[in-house]
């Protein structure tokens, strides 16, 4: 596990968009601020959504390089959908 794996998001429209490199093409993705909320239970405040981003990131680069090996181009949205497997911290 890389525990120093910082990725920089930015708030945009609400969510946090983001570029990673999958399959050596520079890819731009966006986690929706319901995932973030419902999935990684952020307070819905802009701080708290880049905090579980951080502390969340190689779950998030998990589903967003698998989601993104699916889609032929533009943008990758990732919603509470992709990570189906995860617990809600606010059902536990």
């Amino acid at each position: 596990m890389l525990s120093w794996l910082r990725i920089e998001a930015v708030p945009f429209g609400g969510d946090l968009h983001f570029h990673y490199v999958v399959a050596g093409k520079l890819v731009r993705f966006a986690v929706t601020h319901g995932c973030l909320i419902d999935v990684f239970g952020s307070d819905g405040g802009k701080q708290g959504d880049m905090e579980v981003f951080q502390l969340n990131v190689h779950e998030i680069l998990h589903v967003a390089v698998r989601k993104a090996q699916c889609e032929a181009r533009g943008l990758v949205v990732l919603t509470k959908a992709g990570f189906t497997c995860h617990p809600s911290p606010r059902s536990t």
